[in-house]
């Protein structure tokens, strides 16, 4: 290994680092980046844009207050009415549009099964947005929309979308 491409990883390194410190710092309360942990609870509608295969679906999702930058990971499980269960974990992304309205966008990728709708593969990536509201306990209420897909993995790729009615409980772990 040549001694100038470590100077120049650790370098980087550094820099990344410091940008990320800055981050925290600086931008902070808009990217939610002191927020607690959260236990997100959803109920809502799977296949919401199929109306003749649409079934209710239930959602819980741990977005720990863990961040690296401005994004932050989180853990969840769907299932739906008609037998599917989808298990992912990924990053998101929080931004305070005002002091008590969050904008989140999340993609993760996860595994499918079930005996509903046959979204033709195992391996599928869900993505979405939600818009809730924060109140003073930090406790949120919000919308949420995703979509699941298996991205052009195999030939069959129908994908489905969720319309879902979220509340984030905040989470204290330690002291």
């Amino acid at each position: 290994m040549r001694p100038g491409w470590i100077v120049g990883a650790a370098v980087a390194a550094s820099m990344a680092a410091a940008i990320a410190a800055r981050a925290d710092e600086a931008y902070g309360a808009n990217y939610g980046l002191h927020d607690p942990t959260y236990l997100v609870i959803g109920a809502g509608s799977w296949e919401v844009a199929r109306g003749n295969l649409s079934t209710g679906e239930a959602d819980l999702t741990l977005r720990p207050a863990h961040h690296w930058w401005l994004l932050k990971p989180e853990l969840g499980l769907v299932v739906a009415g008609d037998g599917d269960v989808l298990a992912f974990a990924g990053p998101l992304f929080e931004y305070y549009l005002t002091p008590a309205l969050v904008g989140t966008v999340s993609t993760s990728v996860g595994t499918w099964a079930g005996g509903g709708f046959n979204l033709g593969s195992r391996v599928e990536f869900h993505s979405g947005a939600e818009l809730a509201w924060r109140f003073a306990d930090e406790s949120r209420l919000g919308f949420g929309f995703y979509h699941t897909s298996n991205a052009d993995l195999t030939k069959r790729n129908p994908g489905s979308e969720s319309a879902l009615l979220e509340y984030s409980l905040p989470i204290r772990i330690g002291p």
